[in-house]
């Protein structure tokens, strides 16, 4: 195999690993969230209960807030969707972009074991061999330059969704407990 196909190759299989690395990692990582989920709820349920014997009434109305936003903060479903599109576009990547390029080394592979083969056999290589090996050599910098634009934008694309789903996660809590910290500021003894 040319210099170029074998680089192409380590291309994809440096883009395969990393793919595989993140379907094991990301469900780990956004599954945290139906933990914290469990943390919300005991930590409302907590809160309600203070607030139940709690005298002074600033903070007694704090402690409900808290525990009400608390309590909506933990039926959020943001991660577990992101888990789902993430997965996604996880295996859309393997299906669009490396299946393809394993395509093409494949058939030039192929293409390249056959020339070698017909002329051992009949002493001069196949012209339509030696044809497809051209065509897949004088095709490799488009492929290349093509499946490095899908790899970038792919992989891009994957932390955007991960990064806007922590982002819209805790601007949600920040619009949900924002308020009470303000109630808060107005507590006196």
């Amino acid at each position: 195999m040319s210099a170029g196909f074998d680089r192409l190759s380590q291309r994809g299989d440096y883009f395969e690993s990393s793919c595989d690395q993140l379907k094991r990692a990301l469900p780990t990582y956004l599954s945290h969230n139906s933990d914290m989920k469990k943390s919300l709820r005991a930590l409302a349920a907590a809160f309600k209960n203070i607030a139940a014997t709690e005298s002074n009434a600033n903070l007694k109305e704090c402690l409900f807030d808290l525990a009400q936003k608390k309590q909506a903060l933990s039926e959020v479903d943001l991660y577990q969707r992101c888990q789902e599109e993430t997965m996604m576009l996880l295996d859309e990547a393997r299906s669009t972009i490396l299946q393809p390029l394993r395509d093409i080394v494949s058939d030039h592979q192929q293409a390249a074991e056959k020339i070698t083969a017909s002329a051992k056999s009949k002493g001069v290589p196949e012209a339509i061999h030696e044809q497809r090996v051209q065509q897949a050599q004088d095709s490799l910098p488009i492929h290349s330059a093509l499946f490095e634009k899908h790899r970038v934008l792919h992989m891009k694309q994957l932390l955007e969704t991960v990064l806007m789903t922590e982002m819209r996660y805790h601007c949600m809590a920040l619009q949900e407990l924002s308020p009470i910290l303000q109630l808060l500021a107005t507590v006196e003894p």
